[in-house]
């Protein structure tokens, strides 16, 4: 395979792949996963952390 069928074909591949579709996740972590430090058992606020995080996966 020659460089210029190389680079066309990497080009193909990289324009087909849903880029434009991937969330900002920054975006949503900032908006919807914060850590309520108005929550005085520590335990309990991570573990809501965390469940946070398994829901903001599942979506």
């Amino acid at each position: 395979m020659t460089n210029e069928k190389f680079v066309s074909a990497i080009s193909q591949i990289l324009s087909s792949m849903m880029n434009d579709q991937i969330p900002n996740m920054h975006a949503i972590m900032s908006q919807h996963f914060k850590m309520d430090l108005r929550q005085k058992d520590v335990k309990a606020r991570v573990l809501n952390y965390f469940d946070r995080f398994d829901e903001l996966v599942e979506e």
